[in-house]
């Protein structure tokens, strides 16, 4: 359980820096958003 929490703050991390690269866009936030879901099932199959 902690090693998913740390891997999910690492993951929003990463996300926030992608959004500061390539700006902080309506489809960039939209795609962002995409990737944590899929993340979150991933990890839910997962454990």
């Amino acid at each position: 359980m902690e090693k998913s929490k740390v891997f999910f703050l690492f993951f929003v991390l990463g996300l926030f820096i992608f959004l500061a690269l390539y700006g902080f866009t309506a489809e960039n936030l939209l795609a962002s958003i995409l990737i944590v879901q899929i993340m979150y099932l991933m990890l839910k199959k997962v454990q």
